[in-house]
Order: C-alpha cells, then sequence, then structure tokens
C-alpha cells in the first residue's frame, strides 16, 4: 500500500502573495485550510490504490488553484515519465498558472538535481525523469488527442466554451489507474453547461453517476474574507444576514460585514453569490440566460419527502400500484382515501420509443404539489394508457390533458375510446377567443409559439410565487437548466437536453389554472351551516365551470364514480411500466 506524504515536498515551494512576497507553500497558514483538505483527498485517493479523480466547486481565491498546480509539479519527479496538461480558461491565467510553473521549478529543490530539455513558453520537459508539464488555453476539443497523459489539472472548468468535448478527449487520452490524477476545479457560471452537470452528477447518492469525488469549500471558512474592526450589530442585520447566522456556525459578524461590503461593489448581486456562495446550490442560483427564478425554484423543491417507486398493474381488475426499484413511476402522495382531492394528469408525449423520453405529471389541484410522475420511454399508445390508469386510480374527477403534437393524437385516442368508445369525461378543451365573436375550442395542449410563450410565463409566475410543490428529481434538474436560445425560443440549455418533464409541468399547471382555479378544499372538508344531513356536501365553486365531456357525463347518467372507469380496460397496460 502506498504511503504518499505532500506537504513536506509542497512546502519546500515558493509561491508569490497578493501582496508580492515570496513565501513557501504553509500547511499551518490559517488560509491554507482548503488546501489541507484537497490535499488529505488527494493522498486518500492515492494510498488506497485509486486514480485520483476530483472535482472542485470553490469561493474566489481560496488557494485550490496555486496547491493543485504544485502537485501536478511534484507528480513529474514522483511519476517518471508523466506527461501533465494544465488547462485554463484564458490566455491570461494560462500564462499566470505557467508562471506558477515556472516559479516552482527554478526556485525549488528539483532544480539543481535534473537538467530541462525544453523550457519554452507553455512547455517544460524535465531529462532524468522524462517528464514533462504542458499549459493551454481550453479552446480546442481535441486538446488531448494524439497523447497519452498522466495528469490533469483543469482551472476555471465552467468558463471554458467546450468543455465537454474537451474533458472527453483527456479522458479518452488519460488511463483510468493508479498512478494518474485530473483535477477539476471552478468558481460556478450558472447551470446546465458542463461543470454543473457533472458536479450534479458527482453529488448524487449514485457512485456510478461519477467517477469524480466532489469538495466543496465556502468563502466563509476563509479568514481573510472578514472585517476585524467592524461596527455591526446583531441589530443592524436584516432578515437574510439573520437567517444565514443561524444556518451556518462558522458564519460571524466580521464576515457578514467584509460579506455587505463586497456584494455592494456588484451590479447584480446573484453575481456574488456565484463567486461567493455559502452551499453549492447557492453558487448555481445565478445565470442570465435562464427562464425561472432559480432561488424560487429551491424553494418549490421539496425532494427528501417519502417517495414509492414502481408502477401501476391491474390485479383482477384493481387497479394496484407495486413497489419496484426498476419501475417508472414515483409517487410521493397516494390518491386520497377520502376522494376529497382534485387532480390533474399531464402528458408529455414522444412519437417513438426512441430519443427523447416522455413524462406524465400528476397534480393536485388544490396547491399544484406534485404526487406522482412517470417518467420513461414507451410508445404514445402505451403511454396514453399509463396515463388513463393514472387518472383512474387517482379518481373519476381526474382531468387529462395532453399536448397534441407528436404522438398526443394517438393519447388522446386511448383516452376518447376508454369505456367503450364514451371516453374519460374530462379532458382538458383549449378554449381561446379564435377570431372576433368566435370561440376556438379543441381537446388536448396545442403546443405553438403563442401557447408556449403563455405557458412559460404562467410558470414563471406560479414558481416566482412559490405556489407549486416539486418532487421530482428530473423535473427540478430540467426546470434548472431551461434558458432563453439566442434566437428568442426556449429549450434546454445543451443540445442534449430534454425538456419533457418541464412542458408536462407546465400542460399540469395550465390545467389548473384554467380549469380549477376556484377550488376550496377547506369548504369542502368542512361543510357550513348550509350543509343538510344525509345530502352530499355541497360542490366545490369550479364545479359551475363548464368540464370537458361533461355534457357526456350528465346524457349517460353517470352518478355513482364507478361509472367513470372501467379498470378492465386496462389489461394492456405493461406491468414494467
Amino acid at each position: 500500500m502506498p504511503n504518499l506524504n505532500l506537504w513536506p515536498i509542497l512546502e519546500t515551494l515558493t509561491i508569490r502573495t497578493k501582496t508580492g512576497k515570496m513565501i513557501k507553500l504553509d500547511r499551518n497558514a490559517p488560509l491554507a485550510w482548503a488546501q489541507r483538505e484537497l490535499v488529505a483527498e488527494i493522498e486518500w485517493q492515492y494510498n488506497h490504490g485509486l486514480p485520483v479523480r476530483i472535482i472542485v466547486l470553490k469561493g474566489r481565491q481560496l488557494g485550490c488553484s496555486t496547491v493543485t498546480e504544485a502537485i501536478l509539479f511534484i507528480w513529474c519527479f514522483l511519476h517518471k515519465g508523466t506527461a501533465a496538461m494544465v488547462l485554463a480558461d484564458d490566455k491570461s491565467n494560462s500564462e499566470y498558472l505557467f508562471g506558477m510553473t515556472k516559479r516552482y521549478w527554478e526556485m525549488g529543490l528539483f532544480h539543481g538535481m535534473f537538467p530541462t530539455n525544453y523550457d519554452r513558453i507553455g512547455y517544460i520537459e524535465w531529462a532524468g525523469v522524462d517528464s514533462n508539464i504542458t499549459v493551454e488555453t481550453a479552446k480546442k476539443e481535441d486538446v488531448g488527442r494524439s497523447r497519452t497523459i498522466q495528469a490533469v489539472h483543469g482551472s476555471e472548468v465552467a468558463r471554458w466554451s467546450e468543455a465537454e468535448g474537451i474533458v472527453g478527449s483527456l479522458f479518452d487520452a488519460m488511463a483510468h489507474e493508479w498512478g494518474t490524477i485530473m483535477v477539476l476545479e471552478s468558481t460556478a457560471k450558472g447551470v446546465g453547461d458542463y461543470f454543473h452537470e457533472e458536479w450534479v452528477k458527482a453529488t448524487d447518492p449514485d457512485p456510478d453517476k461519477s467517477m469524480f469525488t466532489p469538495m466543496f469549500f465556502p468563502w466563509f471558512e476563509h479568514d481573510e474574507y472578514e472585517i476585524p474592526g467592524h461596527h455591526l450589530t446583531y441589530s443592524d442585520l436584516d432578515d437574510d444576514e439573520r437567517d444565514l447566522l443561524a444556518a451556518y456556525p462558522k458564519l460571524n459578524l466580521a464576515k457578514l460585514a467584509w460579506r455587505r461590503r463586497k456584494i455592494s461593489g456588484y451590479v447584480n448581486p446573484q453575481t456574488f453569490c456565484e463567486e461567493f456562495p455559502m452551499c453549492p446550490e447557492e453558487a448555481f442560483l445565478s445565470t442570465g440566460s435562464n427562464l425561472f427564478n432559480l432561488t424560487a425554484l429551491a424553494t418549490c423543491y421539496e425532494p427528501d419527502i417519502p417517495y414509492e417507486q414502481g408502477f401501476l398493474y391491474n390485479d383482477n381488475g384493481i387497479l394496484t400500484f407495486c413497489e419496484d426499484p426498476s419501475g417508472h413511476t414515483w409517487v410521493w402522495q397516494r390518491p386520497d382515501p377520502r376522494k376529497q382531492r382534485r387532480y390533474v394528469v399531464a402528458v408529455d408525449t414522444t412519437q417513438t420509443v426512441e430519443g427523447d423520453p416522455a413524462c406524465i405529471q400528476v397534480m393536485d389541484r388544490a396547491n399544484m404539489e406534485q404526487v406522482a410522475v412517470w417518467h420513461g420511454q414507451s410508445d404514445p399508445h402505451t403511454i396514453g394508457e399509463i396515463a388513463l390508469a393514472l387518472a383512474i386510480w387517482y379518481g373519476p374527477e381526474t382531468i387529462l390533458n395532453t399536448e397534441i403534437q407528436g404522438g398526443g393524437r394517438v393519447v388522446l385516442k386511448v383516452w376518447r375510446d376508454h369505456n367503450n368508445g364514451n371516453g374519460w369525461p374530462h379532458i382538458w378543451m383549449d378554449r381561446r377567443p379564435d377570431r372576433p365573436k368566435l370561440m376556438m375550442q379543441a381537446l388536448g395542449w396545442n403546443q405553438t409559439y403563442e401557447t408556449k410563450t403563455q405557458m412559460i410565463g404562467t410558470m414563471q409566475g406560479v414558481i416566482a410565487r412559490r405556489q407549486v410543490k416539486i418532487h421530482h428529481r428530473a423535473t427540478n434538474y430540467e426546470l434548472q437548466r431551461y434558458v432563453t436560445n439566442e434566437d428568442g425560443t426556449f429549450g434546454p440549455s445543451r443540445r442534449s437536453g430534454h425538456d419533457d418533464c418541464v412542458i408536462s409541468l407546465g400542460i399540469a399547471i395550465m390545467t389548473v389554472v384554467t380549469e380549477s382555479r376556484n377550488l376550496d378544499y377547506a369548504a369542502y372538508a368542512a361543510p357550513g351551516p348550509a350543509h343538510i344531513p344525509g345530502k352530499a356536501p355541497p360542490r366545490f365553486a369550479s364545479q359551475a365551470m363548464p368540464k370537458i365531456n361533461r355534457s357526456v357525463a350528465d346524457r349517460m347518467g353517470w352518478d355513482d364514480p364507478a361509472d367513470y372507469g372501467d379498470p378492465d380496460a386496462l389489461i394492456g397496460i405493461l406491468e414494467t411500466y
């Protein structure tokens, strides 16, 4: 078992401080707290026989680039034949990092031991150990092509324009074996880019999502970021500052005084959160092109409540939910056993079983809480059956709605063919003025630029007012990455991204605000004096609103809720869904 101890060598290397003073790296320096943690993680991975793979999210100027550059320099002498590569976001930063490497070489203990074969701008090669360091700007996707690399330092990766291709090229050039090292570090730069997505994967509980170990370094643990002689008192703090003080024990008034002064220099205060984050979530809250307020979205997202994962199936005519970790249905709230809640089931489907996934959102119409989601790939007919099954499970008053583009018309046909051709009684109908004195009516959500703009605007308002509750991880993930494109259209921030969860959630929200705006469950659950014993409680106010296919229900004389749905018609539902 190897026993790497880096600090004795690191402390022989010279660095230049912000004031221009030349000093040695010092593990005991108060400002070296982030460096100590990073070095300890590198030593741990190396000493356990692992390839070193670390992704670092940090505040500005915490010394992570300095110590990573020093470790790559040492790596060249620790492992003979090492080809090390340092990539920075722009030319000035690459020159700065190369100057740091030159200083380690010219003022360090290895200088008298090994001559150089080459020593030019951006490249040093040493004789005797046959190792080299290349420092470049991260511009070309094929930066690692035709090379074999053992050590990589990626600086400010969030600002690389072609980060995904560059890192992929580096992985192709580097074996995944002990003795190799790759450290990617950066401050955040919005959501949806490669660095953000890799960070999300690295922080996922599933270790197979990413090979990187995530490390986060907040600004307030840095002793330099405080004002010792401040005059700030607790009574001067606003509500947000008091919340921060309560949430972070290491935060104090001296640091809050520094925060106030620093944040006053930013035109957009969110940029301060990006460069000096309190937590990883705050680091990614700022981005110029995001359609949804990410601060508000973070408060709408409640991932840590119990859920079931599995699928619905027909158990001798009774719809039953079976838990299965491979199932495509997530349930946070089962149907209300008192049958007093009302729901909407909204669908964004696809034309085929390949390509983009489809999504079905189940939402409580009273409080716009996400109670269930089906997310996966299947043909439109099966998706229609799954959505219908969810509607039957959640009750006969459930409204069904789907985007009619793609496979949506097939989904609508499934719903209209239900119950021997009588159809599901509550399919949402689009009612909008078409021409003067005329009203357009059509089943389902017709997605045009106009209607999509209306939907996005409604979603923005609902999220900004914290009126929706989101539990599904993929839904929150897509909302964070939904942006305005340069041509004015809307979509995922990356070409390979998906928006099925966003669109289905938007359809659910539009269904709620147009069909069930006045639901009053408190009044329904606790009838007032007008309630006559032995009679049914009064209907919701919204029941007076016209409903899709209500005339069908009236014509058929459907008084018993059991008449609204026939579970036997769902024999075709695949149990794998």
